[in-house]
């Protein structure tokens, strides 16, 4: 019969059919098992890679916080020539947090109200300067309080005068009972020879990011607007506590600095625990950090924004250079400083983009300049919440919202920027947050809210700015 005749074969090929189906089954097995495995030893070399890409990357200037003694904890120092009054000739100007005892300050004059200065033996260390030759040479000191407010620590200048006013010192030396503290001295601006070059450059200080700080849109567009819409070419950010992506697009703009134009400076915040409470310290120290960020940035740079993350300032129109001295130009034919004053910081006055205005956006997430076109229909005093640009070498010491010490006390001006010029564009919520000096008035979430969309003029500005491609690519 055919078809009994058949029936082997048949056989046969069912059972072929069987073994293969079960080495295909055992084949799919051995190659799932051998993807997971080399899939998690994928993922762990990843971990490892990034981490070391992060330590290789980042690069930290070479000081921060250092423990003196349970008063004084030491930051950096500068050497200060400038023609100061009163002058007391060339001294290291050492900064520091210092432990705030308000009954040891003594008044200079009569006109000393809120007095700054300290009097002798008000702190026990002694400060002694070296030359070139490596002599050390112990040297009388002032204290000065810089801070605007005070709690129980307060930003505080040492000031060591030199001795012999042809020395040029190369370090300072703090010393304690118990201990010393030992820093390089950093060159001084060349007040009488202020080349164009230097005086036209700008840079960009933010007080100490802490959190962790993790908002990566926010700083990309941060740096991306200052950069090609003001002509800022220098970043410095004081790093307290940030993310692992921040460190990462951070240092990876300082590594591509010879393609955007645009360097990086990065200081460890390194602030002792006892320091990061505000009934301690105010604000981890903003005031010293802005004040070192002129002072390391003078040399170089003629001007500064002292502004926050969530600050823009935003000229009226776009203008035909893209750079800081244009805004300056454009500030003095509209808004002149009185007679025999100069222009030495312009404050912008401020107006709250409320995040309460635009909840289509998330600040935190996904932050978008161009995506946030609400604000509230009031403008803030100059002397409430302004920000500022500064030019360095007149600055002494910074202010929260305006400056205070000057070298020419007599000369430099707060110059107000007409909002005809430009605003202070200011991203945040607005919860709990009330108008009025001290925050005495009524909340800001009551005031109406207008459009603006004033900015979005710069938007394909920015985004075809070398840092928003570079920061583009590195995340896509």
């Amino acid at each position: 019969r055919q078809v009994t005749g058949a029936e082997p074969v048949l056989g046969k090929t069912v059972a072929a059919m069987i073994r293969i189906k079960r080495v295909h089954r055992s084949l799919v097995i051995y190659v799932i098992t051998f993807y997971t495995i080399a899939l998690l030893a994928y993922q762990h070399l990843l971990g490892e890679t990034t981490e070391r890409v992060l330590e290789q990357v980042v690069e930290y200037e070479n000081y921060s916080w250092v423990k003196l003694s349970e008063d004084v904890f030491v930051l950096s120092a500068y050497y200060e020539n400038r023609p100061l009054e009163p002058d007391r000739g060339p001294f290291v100007r050492v900064l520091t947090i210092a432990r705030h005892n308000k009954e040891l300050l003594v008044k200079k004059s009569i006109r000393d109200l809120q007095p700054k200065t300290y009097g002798k033996g008000a702190f026990h260390f002694i400060c002694s300067v070296e030359d070139e030759a490596g002599e050390a040479v112990e040297v009388e000191y002032e204290a000065v309080i810089f801070e605007e407010g005070g709690e129980r620590f307060a930003a505080t200048f040492i000031n060591c005068f030199l001795k012999n006013s042809d020395i040029v010192p190369t370090h300072v030396r703090l010393s304690d009972k118990d201990k010393s503290v030992r820093i390089p001295v950093k060159s001084g601006v060349s007040y009488q020879k202020d080349s164009g070059a230097r005086s036209n450059k700008s840079s960009v200080c933010v007080r100490a990011l802490f959190g962790p700080y993790d908002n990566v849109e926010q700083i990309g567009q941060f740096m991306s607007y200052y950069s090609s819409v003001l002509g800022a070419s220098l970043f410095t950010f004081y790093l307290m506590d940030v993310s692992d992506r921040v460190k990462y697009l951070l240092g990876h703009l300082q590594s591509q600095s010879e393609t955007t134009s645009v360097s990086v400076n990065l200081v460890d915040w390194n602030l002792p625990d006892q320091l990061r409470d505000w009934e301690e310290l105010w604000d981890y120290g903003a005031l010293i950090a802005l004040t070192d960020c002129v002072y390391s940035n003078m040399v170089e740079y003629g001007y500064a924004f002292i502004v926050d993350m969530d600050e823009f300032i935003v000229p009226r129109e776009i203008m035909a250079s893209p750079s800081t001295q244009a805004l300056v130009d454009r500030i003095g034919e509209n808004k002149r400083p009185p007679i025999n004053k100069s222009s030495d910081a312009f404050l912008f006055k401020n107006t709250f983009f409320c995040s309460e205005f635009n909840e289509e956006t998330d600040f935190d997430e996904n932050f978008d300049l161009f995506s946030i076109p609400f604000r509230e229909d009031f403008l803030w005093s100059y002397k409430l919440r302004a920000k500022m640009l500064v030019r360095t070498k007149e600055v002494v010491a910074v202010g929260h919202h305006r400056i205070y010490d000057w070298v020419r006390p007599n000369v430099s001006y707060n110059t107000p920027v007409p909002e005809q010029v430009s605003l202070l564009h200011h991203y945040r919520s607005c919860e709990g947050v009330n108008t009025g000096f001290s925050g005495l008035g009524y909340p800001v979430l009551k005031n109406k809210k207008i459009e603006d969309k004033n900015i979005y003029k710069f938007k394909h500005i920015v985004q075809e700015s070398p840092v928003a491609k570079i920061i583009k690519y590195a995340f896509s």
